[in-house]
């Protein structure tokens, strides 16, 4: 469903809301601890007291708390899930006080190469989502594993059994590891927590080897309650040892770091542990903090290949420039300038990184991608047209239509020499605006159009009744769901019609059978229009797009320009949001754009709130809140709203879409969550929860409270790329049901399984399990020369 529209200015939030009872003190179903607006803090620094009381003196978390998650305000009505900070990978290790290779590489098994066949995965992955998983971290890795299947030859699926496999799990702390490939608990480790060797001795003498592990696991855990979540994947490659395992802990939970964390299983390092790096960036030794310096080493290139591929500042797998910085000065520089904001991005897979990983596991195709065409060719990609006219025409500009492409609107044109350049090249570095172009230097400018092709019908020289059909090449999609994405300029009549018919042949039907899935007519008109057709193709076929004139009066006709073909599912509605440049140049700080309603697939209304110049504390970046709103069907459904994830994507409008590179966001509603004072649940009815939002012409609705991100994204970054195309910004909204993931995973029922199984439950039936199911005691069972040590 496309939606072009946003909100007026004369929409107003009123703090008001239907007649209710007196707030009551909610307890959650399954008695989680309501969150406060210090929870996390105050739960923290409640643990380092404890264990301080205990005699353990090195789980220092207070001055990661009252340091790197300080919380910045925050609007009452709002959760920053990233409590106000643009969170990198390795930020959140360092403040979980781990000391990982490279900030989020795990050396347990101490080999670590990705030159050789050896280290190459299968190019189907066998993967297990451990319980330990949050809800909306699951559901971005199910996300991340379909822009792997769209853009490279690597599927993802279920663990049945494989000797090697990737087990995805939470990370609570440096300690978590304790069924990793090696299967030990090391005692230098446990003892950099505080434990003595001695008293590490003194229970080893008293216990057998398999008691005494369980009773150390058991105290890591007490131990580790005070550390952060954090992300990080083991060694790069497959290591042919078993059980290879991945944390994807809070604050991980975002669409590009769940693919560098799954690039290094893949078998990559970072980019600029390359041998050439010194080529391209300058490290600054003396602004990294100290006993960081080993985390900028290079690799021989006799250890780890760039598969003969240029340096990439783009890379998803590039540190920022601050990473492992003591102040605010950048500890990587690069040797051309204009790339300083580009290092470090986590939007997703760039360019290079797509191609390094398809060259090292030889895919000649993608899994789920199926076509894309631009119009830039002659051939047309291949499609067809039946005999006679009127026919679709390649055009540059049409009188009564489009006067340029889609596709080359705002493309960058670098020039060689300042001679060469057009006045409106930019003739210093600077940081990237509206008409300028990300990483590409100082002689460089976006083009306004004109430099490519569509395909045009008119309606305006054809006979009432007329149609002409545009038949794409034969196409083999993956049976199931698939997304016909293009975008049309429509100038035609009211009447005039745009069908899209699916061809689909098999032996009973030879020459095609015809399956109309939409017709287009009217709408916006006199612009470029965004459309995503949901498919369901089983076999070989064709897609077909049919003009058919009307019979009113017209002076254009249909454009079309590129159209994207996928196995996948399509985002269920489109924000566009018009003249973003103005919006941005007038609106305030602090002040909110709000999209129009959606309804979801489960009936579900909501909307979605950008800070355009962030909020007042956050500015320099884009913020970006889900909501959801009062709607028709609120009495069906049920509240509080159980476990639907929303994903906001900023669409990078390149014209094949797997070189897009969106920036994503995803949150989901857990019914049990609680507002901060404990009287209501967070994703209650609208109606009891939300606040009055009064529309211009008198209606009104309420509207819950937001969820989202203060760092969605960057200005430099919202202006790179083509987020901004023709002066106006896509966002692909969807909100879907994945309560099916609150269920395990299954267990292959292996031979080997049964076994692990068995040993499991001799293990849950010993006095230390049970002494681990019951946290909120963890020491009570434990000796006590462990506790005083």
């Amino acid at each position: 469903m496309l939606v072009a529209a946003s909100l007026t200015a004369s929409s107003r939030d009123i703090s008001a809301r239907p007649t209710s009872p007196s707030p009551r003190v909610v307890v959650p179903r399954r008695q989680r601890k309501a969150p406060t607006e210090n929870g996390h803090t105050a739960a923290v620094n409640g643990a380092h007291n404890r264990f301080t009381n205990l005699g353990i003196h090195h789980v220092s978390a207070s001055g990661v708390v009252t340091g790197v998650f300080r919380r910045a305000f925050i609007p009452s009505n709002e959760t920053d899930v990233d409590e106000g900070h643009d969170w990198d990978i390795f930020d959140i290790n360092q403040a979980a006080e781990l000391d990982l290779l490279e900030g989020d590489i795990d050396m347990t098994s101490g080999r670590n190469s990705i030159i050789g066949d050896s280290y190459r995965w299968p190019t189907t992955i066998p993967y297990y989502l451990e319980d330990s998983l949050e809800m909306n971290a699951k559901g971005v890795i199910l996300k991340a594993f379909d822009q792997y299947r769209l853009k490279t030859c690597i599927d993802f699926t279920p663990w049945n059994g494989e000797k090697n496999y990737i087990s995805v799990f939470k990370g609570s702390g440096p300690l978590c590891w304790f069924d990793t490939v090696n299967h030990k608990i090391l005692s230098s480790s446990i003892q950099d927590l505080g434990v003595s060797s001695s008293a590490l001795s003194l229970l080893s003498s008293y216990l057998n080897e398999r008691t005494y592990r369980k009773a150390v696991q058991v105290l890591v855990q007490v131990l580790v309650i005070s550390r952060l979540d954090y992300c990080n994947s083991l060694l790069a490659g497959n290591q042919q040892e078993g059980k290879q395992r991945l944390s994807i802990g809070n604050n991980c939970d975002r669409l590009g770091t769940v693919e560098h964390e799954f690039l290094h299983a893949l078998g990559f390092w970072h980019e600029q542990s390359r041998a050439d790096r010194d080529d391209y960036v300058n490290i600054m030794w003396d602004r990294i903090e100290p006993g960081k310096e080993h985390n900028f080493k290079t690799y021989d290139d006799k250890v780890s290949s760039a598969l003969g591929v240029p340096y990439d500042y783009g890379s998803v797998m590039h540190y920022s420039k601050t990473s492992f910085n003591i102040g605010s000065e950048p500890t990587i520089v690069t040797n051309i300038p204009s790339f300083m904001d580009v290092i470090g991005q986590r939007m997703g897979f760039s360019a290079s990184d797509l191609t390094k990983l398809n060259r090292l596991y030889n895919c000649t195709e993608s899994s789920t991608f199926v076509d894309s065409c631009d119009f830039k060719q002659e051939n047309i990609c291949g499609m067809i047209q039946e005999p006679g006219n009127p026919k679709w025409e390649q055009s540059r500009s049409v009188s009564g239509g489009p006067q340029h492409d889609f596709t080359a609107m705002g493309q960058c044109k670098v020039w060689k020499d300042a001679a060469a350049a057009p006045a409106q090249a930019p003739t210093a570095p600077t940081a990237p605006t509206a008409g300028q172009c990300w990483g590409a230097g100082a002689l460089a400018a976006r083009l306004p159009g004109g430099q490519g092709y569509f395909m045009h019908f008119s309606t305006a020289s054809a006979e009432p009744g007329q149609q002409a059909s545009l038949e794409s090449r034969w196409l083999y999609p993956k049976p199931g769901a698939q997304c016909l994405q293009f975008f049309l300029h429509n100038t035609g009549a009211a009447d005039d019609v745009l069908n899209i018919w699916v061809r689909e042949y098999d032996k009973a039907t030879p020459s095609g059978k015809l399956n109309l899935f939409k017709s287009i007519s009217g709408g916006v008109m006199g612009s470029w229009e965004l459309h995503n057709v949901d498919l369901n193709v089983t076999q070989k076929a064709r897609v077909v797009f049919q003009a058919v004139r009307g019979k009113s009066p017209s002076s254009g006709g249909f454009s079309l320009d590129d159209i994207n073909l996928s196995s996948t599912k399509c985002p269920q509605h489109v924000w566009r949001i018009r003249n973003i440049t103005r919006l941005m140049a007038t609106t305030p700080a602090g002040e909110k754009l709000y999209s129009p309603r959606f309804l979801s697939p489960a009936g579900y209304s909501f909307q979605v709130g950008a800070y355009l110049n962030g909020r007042s504390d956050r500015q320099g970046y884009m913020g970006l809140y889900f909501h959801l709103t009062s709607g028709p069907n609120d009495h069906n459904l049920k509240w509080p709203c159980p476990w639907q994830q929303a994903t906001m994507a900023l669409m990078d409008q390149h014209s094949d879409i797997r070189e897009q590179m969106n920036m994503h966001r995803m949150v989901t509603t857990d019914p049990d969550k609680v507002s901060s004072d404990g009287t209501e649940y967070y994703w209650d009815d609208p109606r009891k929860v939300g606040s009055k939002v009064t529309q211009s012409d008198g209606s009104f609705y309420y509207r819950g409270p937001g969820t989202g991100t203060s760092t969605f994204i960057t200005h430099s970054r919202l202006r790179s790329r083509q987020f901004i195309k023709g002066d106006d910004a896509f966002f692909l909204l969807s909100l879907d049901d994945i309560s099916d993931l609150l269920l395990p995973q299954p267990l292959p029922r292996s031979a080997d399984y049964a076994e692990a199984s068995a040993i499991k439950a001799v293990d849950q039936d010993s006095p230390q399990a049970t002494a681990s199911n019951h946290m909120e005691h963890p020491t009570k069972d434990l000796p006590s020369v462990l506790i005083s040590a």
